[in-house]
C-alpha cells in the first residue's frame, strides 16, 4: 500500500527532523524582538516570525507593496560572540513561490538596533535551499530561482562568519526585481508576488579554540616571500609559514595582527616552521602589544623578546610567552612582532597563536542540596555529606566545553580536572582551605589566573578546639576539687589521727605514772618491809632463807615494772630516748659485775619515732643478751654500739669472753633463740657470731618503718 504524504507535509517534517537535527551542533540564539520596514499584518503576524514554530499561514508579508524594497530585523535577548552563525529563513505558508527572490542579510553591534543604526553586510560562506535553488550575484546579492518543484514551500540556510565583537541584530533586505516574462517588479516568484517569510532563526556556532588570534587580518611592514599573504600566520594550518622577502631588513621588517577589540592576553604562542628548514630564523623575536594603533605613536602596553640567547626552536616547536615573562601589562588590540637577529630573513614564523586571558566563576555551590552564600568566602555548614559547586568559564565565543581544574589546597593539594564544570566533594573535613580553579586553554597550557576562594568548613561545637579545651579545664577542675577534697580527707584523717596520738600518749603517760607511782611504789614498800622483818625478828633460818628470796624477786619485778613503764611511756618514743636508756641498762648491769663496758654512740640523734612495741621487744632482747654475757662469756671488758643506718636502729655488742660453743644445743640455746624470736616479732633481725680477735658478736637490727621495707632492705644489704 503507498502512503501518499502531501509535499507541504514533507517539507515540515523536514523542517521538524532534519533542521533540529543540524541546529544541534550549534546554540540557538533567543531573539527579544522583531521589527519590519512595512508588514501587511504587524501586529498578529511579525510576532510569528520568531515564536519557533516554522509553519504558518502568517508570517512577514507587505502585500499589496511587493514593488518596494523591504527590510526586517530581530535583536537579540543578549549580546552574542560566536564563531559564525547559521541563518534559516522559512517560507511554509503552503503557497507556492512565496520565497524572497533577491536579499541580502546583514548584523549590527549597536547597543540598540534600529532600522536607521549601523548595519554590516554579512558575506555568505556557503547557502543552500530546498524547493527552490540559491545563487550569489556580483553584488553580493542572494538570488533565488523560479522553480517549479512539487513542494510549494521552501527553507533557505545560509551560513555566515561572525564579527569580532558581539552582534545585537540581524537584518533581512529585501530587494524587488522584475520576471522577465511578466512585467512589474516584484519581491517574489509567486503569482502574488508576495512573499512570507513564517520564521526566522539563528544558530551561533562556537569556536573550537581559545585561539583569539585565528582568523585575524595580518599585515607586514615591507612585501613578504613569494607574495604570500601576511595572514598565513593566523589561518590555523602550522603548514604554512612566512617570512620577509628581502634578507637585510632586520628589525625594521615587523608583522602586525589586529584582534579587532582589546584583550587581555594570557600568553602568546610562536610556532615555527614545521619541516625544520632554516629554523634559525626565529631567534631573537621581539613581541609588543599595543592598546592603540601603532602607526598613531602609541607606545607599548607590553614587551617581551623570545629566545634572547639568540637560540632557535626544533622544527614544528611552540615558544610560549605568557604575561610575566615581559614587562608592563599585557592587554591591547595590536601585536607587533619583529627580529634583531643577524640571521637573514628574520623573523619566520608559521602560526602566531593568542590566548586571552579566562576566569573561572562560581555560578551555584550547595551543601547537601541547600545553596551556599560565597558572599565574603565560602562558609560550609558542619556535617555536609556532599558539596557540590557549579563552575563557568567568563567570556564570549568559547568552546563548548572548557577543562577546568580544581583542589582544595590545605586539604588535598592535588588537582582534579572536569569538562563540564561540576565539583563534588564528598564529607569535607572541619577547617580552613582555599579553593582554586584555573582553565585549561585549547593549546593544552593552563590559564595563569585562577579562582581563588576561602573556604571554611565549620565544625560541630565537639569537634571544636573551644570544646576540647573546655572540656579538658571541666576535667581539670574536677580533677583539682576532687584533689582537694582528698586532700581535706587525708587532713581531716592526718587530724584524727594526731588527735587519736595525742590521747594515746596521754592515756600511755597516765599508765606509766600509775604504774609507777602506786604499783611499783607499793612493790619497793613490800621490799623494804621483807627487809625489816629480817632485821628486826628472829627467825627460823629457813624462813629467813625464804624470807630473803621473796625480798630479791620482789625488787626484780620492780625492775621488770620500770622496764615496762620505760617501754609505755611515749616521752621515750625518740632515738635519743632509746639509745640514753639502752646506754644505763647496759652499764648498770655489768658494772657490778667488774665488767667494763664501753659505749659507741654519736652525740646527735635524727628525730625518728621508735613505737612502743619496738622499744619493748628491743629492751627484752637487749637485757638477754647482756645476761647471755654475764652467765656464759667470761668476759671483762663489753663494748656497746648504737647507729641509726636508713631506716633501721643498729645495735651491736662485743665481748672479750670465751665466745659462742661449738655445740648449737648447749648452753644459752634459748637466750640466742629468745633474741631471734623478739628481733622477728617486730620485723626485725638477730645475728650473732665469734669475733675473730676473741669473743662473741651479737647484732640486732630494729626497722623502724614496715616489716615489709626493712626485709626489702635487708634483702638488698645482704645479698
Amino acid at each position: 500500500m503507498l502512503l501518499l504524504v502531501p509535499p507541504r507535509r514533507l517539507l515540515s517534517l523536514f523542517v521538524a527532523g532534519i533542521l533540529p537535527a543540524v541546529g544541534s551542533m550549534a546554540a540557538k540564539v533567543p531573539l527579544k524582538s522583531v521589527q519590519a520596514s512595512y508588514s501587511e499584518r504587524a501586529a498578529e503576524a511579525l510576532p510569528l516570525v520568531i515564536d519557533g514554530q516554522d509553519t504558518g499561514r502568517l508570517g512577514w508579508s507587505v502585500f499589496p507593496r511587493t514593488g518596494e524594497r523591504h527590510s526586517l530585523f530581530v535583536q537579540t535577548a543578549s549580546p552574542v560572540q560566536a564563531q559564525s552563525f547559521d541563518l534559516t529563513l522559512c517560507f511554509l505558508s503552503g503557497l507556492a513561490k512565496r520565497y524572497f527572490g533577491n536579499f541580502t542579510l546583514s548584523y549590527t553591534t549597536d547597543p540598540v538596533p534600529s532600522l536607521s543604526g549601523v548595519w554590516h553586510e554579512f558575506v555568505p560562506e556557503r547557502f543552500s535551499a530546498t524547493g527552490t535553488t540559491l545563487e550569489l550575484n556580483e553584488e553580493g546579492h542572494l538570488v533565488a530561482g523560479n522553480v517549479d518543484s512539487m513542494i510549494c514551500d521552501a527553507i533557505f540556510h545560509v551560513h555566515v562568519p561572525a564579527p569580532r565583537e558581539a552582534v545585537t541584530g540581524f537584518r533581512v533586505d529585501v530587494f524587488p526585481f522584475e520576471r522577465p516574462d511578466a512585467p512589474g517588479l516584484r519581491v517574489a516568484w509567486g503569482e502574488y508576488r508576495d512573499f512570507c517569510l513564517t520564521e526566522f532563526r539563528i544558530e551561533a556556532v562556537q569556536n573550537a579554540t581559545t585561539n583569539i588570534a585565528l582568523g585575524c587580518p595580518v599585515k607586514s611592514s615591507h612585501p613578504l616571500w613569494a607574495g604570500m599573504s601576511a595572514n598565513v600566520l593566523t589561518d590555523g594550518l602550522p603548514g604554512s609559514f612566512n617570512h620577509p622577502a628581502d634578507p637585510g631588513l632586520g628589525s625594521a621588517f615587523y608583522f602586525e595582527i589586529d584582534l579587532g577589540s582589546i584583550r587581555q592576553i594570557d600568553h602568546i604562542a610562536l610556532r615555527g616552521r614545521a619541516d625544520g628548514y632554516a629554523a634559525d630564523r626565529m631567534s631573537r623575536v621581539n613581541v609588543r602589544v599595543y592598546g592603540a594603533s601603532p602607526e598613531t605613536g602609541a607606545k607599548p602596553e607590553w614587551e617581551a623578546l623570545d629566545r634572547a640567547d639568540g637560540t632557535h626552536p626544533l622544527p614544528g616547536a611552540v615558544d610560549v610567552l605568557r604575561a610575566r615573562d615581559g614587562k608592563g601589562s599585557c592587554k591591547g588590540r595590536y601585536i607587533r612582532l619583529s627580529s634583531d637577529s643577524p640571521v637573514s630573513y628574520s623573523p619566520q614564523l608559521a602560526e602566531v597563536e593568542v590566548y586571552p586571558e579566562l576566569a573561572v566563576q562560581a555560578l551555584s555551590i550547595k551543601a547537601d542540596g541547600h545553596a551556599v552564600s560565597m558572599k565574603s568566602g565560602l562558609r560550609v555548614p558542619p556535617g555536609t555529606a556532599v558539596l557540590t559547586m557549579k563552575l563557568k568559564v567568563r567570556g564570549n565565543n568559547l568552546p563548548e566545553r572548557t577543562p577546568i581544574r580544581w583542589r582544595f589546597r590545605g586539604w588535598n593539594d592535588e588537582w582534579q580536572e572536569t569538562d563540564e564544570g561540576a565539583v563534588e566533594v564528598t564529607y569535607p573535613p572541619p577547617g580552613n582551605y582555599e579553593f582554586e580553579a584555573q582553565v585549561r586553554h585549547t593549546d593544552r597550557e593552563w590559564n595563569a589566573g585562577m579562582l581563588t576562594v576561602p573556604v571554611t568548613v565549620l565544625a560541630h561545637f565537639w569537634q571544636m578546639p573551644q570544646f576540647y579545651w573546655s572540656v579538658a579545664a571541666a576535667m581539670l577542675l574536677a580533677g583539682l576539687w576532687t584533689m582537694r577534697g582528698i586532700a581535706r580527707r587525708r587532713e581531716a584523717r592526718r587530724m584524727a589521727a594526731l588527735v587519736y596520738q595525742s590521747a594515746l600518749s596521754e592515756e600511755r603517760s597516765r599508765i606509766a605514772r600509775d604504774m609507777h607511782d602506786e604499783v611499783g611504789a607499793r612493790l619497793s614498800q613490800l621490799a623494804l618491809m621483807q627487809d625489816l622483818m629480817i632485821r628486826q625478828h628472829a627467825m627460823p633460818l629457813e624462813v629467813e632463807r625464804n624470807l630473803r628470796e621473796l625480798a630479791v624477786n620482789t625488787r626484780q619485778t620492780v625492775d621488770a615494772l620500770d622496764q615496762v613503764v620505760w617501754a609505755v611511756n611515749p616521752l621515750h618514743d625518740t632515738l635519743a630516748g632509746v639509745a640514753a636508756y639502752l646506754s644505763h641498762t647496759a652499764c648498770s648491769y655489768l658494772m657490778p659485775l667488774n665488767i667494763a663496758c664501753r659505749l659507741d654512740l654519736p652525740f646527735a640523734w635524727p628525730s625518728v619515732e621508735v613505737r612502743a612495741q619496738v622499744r619493748h621487744h628491743l629492751i627484752l632482747a637487749f637485757r638477754e643478751a647482756l645476761q647471755n654475757i654475764a652467765k656464759h662469756a667470761g668476759a671483762d671488758a663489753v663494748t656497746f654500739s648504737m647507729r641509726y643506718e636508713g631506716t633501721q636502729l643498729h645495735l651491736c655488742l662485743i665481748d672479750n669472753g670465751r665466745g659462742f660453743p661449738e655445740d648449737p644445743g648447749g648452753i644459752g640455746k634459748d637466750g640466742l633463740a629468745n633474741m631471734r624470736a623478739r628481733l622477728g616479732a617486730i620485723g626485725g633481725l638477730c645475728t650473732m657470731r665469734n669475733h675473730p680477735e676473741g669473743g662473741a658478736e651479737v647484732e640486732m637490727w630494729a626497722p623502724l618503718v614496715s616489716s615489709q621495707s626493712f626485709n626489702h632492705v635487708h634483702s638488698h644489704r645482704h645479698h
